[in-house]
């Protein structure tokens, strides 16, 4: 899929404003409050993010990407191009116990990449999935039209 284009306006923010907005909508809006990180639940979403790494973005708007990927405790990224500079700038923006693994790239020269809190003790599993994810069977797992059928073996068998 080609890259959207970029809009004819200008969009002016400041960061830190910008994120004390989506800390209050996080923590006020009705019907759509995400919960605060707990020992007692795993949160987790998914973002189809469209053509990370194709876009031209600022290291802004990278800061408020990575401030939303923070409330959760693991989050999938669909839509991760073969340019890793977007998915790089959005991990350089998390705390240092914020790791990423992701597939090889598949169609469109994209990939889906799970972002994780490695100190979440309900995450200790997911550690072991980066070292299998190097194995050729689980690469070729993830570009498969199988996948979606069999990642709920696959995170059976870690948990």
């Amino acid at each position: 899929m080609p890259s959207f284009p970029r809009p004819s306006f200008t969009h002016n923010y400041q960061v830190d404003i910008e994120i004390n907005n989506l800390k209050n909508y996080q923590n006020t809006a009705p019907g759509r409050a995400i919960p605060a990180k707990d020992s007692n639940r795993l949160l987790i979403a998914t973002w189809n993010i469209a053509n990370l790494g194709l876009q031209d973005r600022n290291d802004n708007a990278y800061q408020v990407i990575a401030e939303m990927i923070s409330w959760f405790d693991m989050i999938a990224l669909q839509e991760v191009n073969d340019n890793l500079i977007g998915l790089r700038s959005i991990t350089q923006n998390l705390p240092s116990s914020f790791k990423v693994i992701f597939s090889d790239k598949a169609g469109n020269n994209e990939r889906l990449a799970f972002i994780y809190d490695n100190t979440s003790d309900k995450i200790t599993p997911w550690r072991n999935l980066e070292r299998l994810l190097y194995h050729q069977k689980i690469t070729k797992l993830l570009n498969s039209r199988i996948f979606s059928k069999n990642i709920q073996v696959l995170i059976e068998t870690l948990f």
